[in-house]
């Protein structure tokens, strides 16, 4: 049932979202045979419209499981009369695919079943879903690191958490990159070029960045998946005229505006993509649709903050919570720290800097995608790739003088693979003796049997580590004994046996999600660690800080120099008990709580 319970709503939800998406593409673009079918569209846009319903539940204060099931049985009525009615075809080819991407996906995606351990996911995500699945209404909570933010893709974990748990809610992300490999191969058989598609989708799964976010409660993925539905259609109407395609692009930009604040780079770049197909009156229009659908979160935020992109652009707006010193550090932290020199000579290098990690450390891209970013100007020359290849051009040099911070260039990932399996199909097609000879059905049956040995035989194996060495839970049991081996979580989790009413915590800063009680301490925000270490000097005055954050537990973090040594103000104090220790640091509790 460990298992079992998760799979099985992701599966519930992944055909309730196909079939309410099919419904609707089937009323907005019935005369459209290409978005009118298929996995991906409907998929996407039945996330999208799932997403607009959750917002609105938690708003009502009406989100609770009867009310999601509402969606879910309608998307799943929908989602049967639709396969009788228009079952998708299904060749053999198709079946030895699937059987390939599913050997490719497993021994990742089986890494979901290990507890969360990625910061963000921990920081902010995971604890905002929670919050809202518990308390079935859309929130505040300060101490959080971004309290107010676009939270599209999170209002699906919060789902997860209604109706299974952190299982169900971070394999939500994972199904964006299912999803993502499905579109780019039905965008290859849409152009009559399968090949082509599944090249596509390879090089997009062979990124280990990908690999490592997608079982993670992060909405990188998400994002992307979202950005690539608002490509899609526009890719589609180059080859058929429909005046509907500029409909469902909007829509699913909206859903993308609505899941990050970097989903508004795009209103202006897919703006321009739909004036080149439709002219400037459908541009505005398209335009003003996906502000529309984006709307909600940023209308909250100016409700509650009276900033529609807090904490950003509060010299604008007026400040809430975060200082002045607070947004400066954290443009510092965005704009400055990751990566290397934001110069013209290291992004003349940026296919090399990409491979040898300059830009990340722990996820790299491909070889294939590092050095294919070479031959991106190339596709600028291709008049049916010319704005596909503007697009991602233009993001990766507005990624690579800002943030730097991989992940945030993965809505490029997608359409970067694209232009590289068109290049590398092309390669083959030149190669004509080669294509005449892979054509025969033998032959074809051979490389897959090949293919086929090796990648089963490298998922047994990776597969056959992750169990040997105990790396995923198989039942509540070894769940918890994973989680034990994080220093972080041992701590936290005497706070919540002693049953705090709350914690301040100077360090620590992926630690939110374990706890059940209020815990509050940040580099940025209403409670400011760096401050609070330098400025206090007394236990008293300690003291006096916590009671009124209503706080009676202290977790101090040896691993930063500047915590580790603030220990000495409370370490031999009688106003402080110490609870427990390990090597990442200590947890005290007020003397007199």
């Amino acid at each position: 049932m460990f298992f079992l319970e998760p799979l099985f709503w992701l599966f519930f939800c992944v055909l309730a979202f196909w079939g309410a998406g099919a419904v609707v593409l089937a009323v907005v673009c019935k005369e459209s045979s290409h978005l009118n079918s298929g996995l991906f569209m409907p998929y996407a846009i039945g996330t999208g419209l799932f997403i607009l319903y959750t917002f609105f539940l938690l708003v009502a204060g009406l989100f609770l499981q009867f009310t999601v099931y509402i969606f879910l049985l309608f998307g799943l009525g929908a989602a049967i009369t639709r396969w009788r009615k228009h079952r998708p075809a299904f060749t053999l080819w198709d079946g030895m695919l699937l059987v390939l991407l599913v050997l490719f996906f497993i021994p990742s995606f089986i890494l979901v079943f290990k507890p969360e351990h990625l910061a963000d996911a921990l920081s902010y995500h995971l604890p905002y879903a929670r919050l809202w699945a518990t308390e079935h209404h859309l929130l505040v909570n300060e101490y959080l690191r971004y309290p107010l933010n676009a939270l599209n893709y999170d209002l699906l974990f919060a789902v997860g958490f209604l109706l299974e748990g952190e299982l169900l809610a971070r394999m939500f992300h994972s199904m964006a990159v299912v999803a993502i490999v499905v579109g780019l191969y039905e965008w290859g058989q849409r152009f009559k070029q399968p090949v082509t598609g599944l090249i596509a989708g390879l090089i997009f799964l062979s990124n280990e960045i990908v690999l490592y976010l997608m079982v993670s409660a992060y909405i990188d993925l998400g994002l992307a998946m979202f950005v690539f539905a608002t490509a899609y259609p526009l890719l589609i109407a180059s080859r058929e005229k429909d005046n509907t395609h500029w409909l469902v692009s909007g829509f699913m930009l909206g859903i993308a505006v609505g899941s990050k604040y970097l989903g508004l780079l795009f209103l202006p770049l897919f703006g321009l993509w739909v004036g080149l197909i439709y002219g400037a009156k459908r541009s505005f229009q398209f335009i003003s649709l996906a502000v529309l659908i984006g709307s909600p979160w940023y209308l909250r935020n100016i409700w509650v903050a009276g900033n529609p992109v807090h904490p950003f652009l509060q010299d604008w707006f007026g400040y809430w919570l975060w200082t002045p010193d607070d947004i400066s550090r954290q443009k510092s932290d965005l704009l400055v720290r990751h990566g290397v020199d934001r110069n013209f000579f290291n992004l003349l290098k940026l296919p090399f800097q990409l491979l040898r990690q300059s830009l990340e450390i722990n996820s790299p891209v491909s070889t294939v995608m590092g050095l294919g970013v070479i031959f991106l100007p190339c596709f600028l020359l291709i008049k049916q790739y010319r704005i596909l290849a503007a697009l991602v051009i233009f993001n990766l040099c507005f990624w690579f003088f800002t943030s730097q911070i991989l992940r945030y260039v993965l809505p490029m990932f997608p359409f970067i693979s694209m232009l590289l399996a068109v290049a590398f199909k092309q390669l083959l097609t030149w190669l004509q003796l080669f294509i005449t000879w892979f054509k025969q059905k033998s032959i074809i049956a051979i490389c897959f049997l090949v293919l086929f040995l090796w990648m089963a035989g490298d998922a047994f194996e990776t597969m056959r580590k992750i169990f040997k060495y105990n790396k995923i839970a198989h039942d509540e049991n070894s769940w918890q004994q994973l989680l034990q081996q994080n220093e972080d979580y041992q701590l936290v989790n005497e706070a919540n046996q002693n049953r705090a009413q709350g914690t301040l915590k100077l360090g620590f800063m992926y630690a939110n999600y374990f706890a059940n009680h209020p815990i509050m301490g940040d580099w940025f925000g209403v409670v400011n660690m760096a401050q609070i270490a330098r400025a206090i000097k007394t236990d008293e005055k300690l003291v006096q800080v916590m009671k009124q954050q209503n706080a009676d537990h202290l977790l101090i973090d040896f691993s930063i120099s500047l915590f580790k040594r603030f220990d000495a103000v409370v370490n031999n104090s009688p106003k402080f008990q110490l609870l427990f220790e390990n090597s990442k640091g200590r947890l005290y509790q007020l003397s007199d709580r």
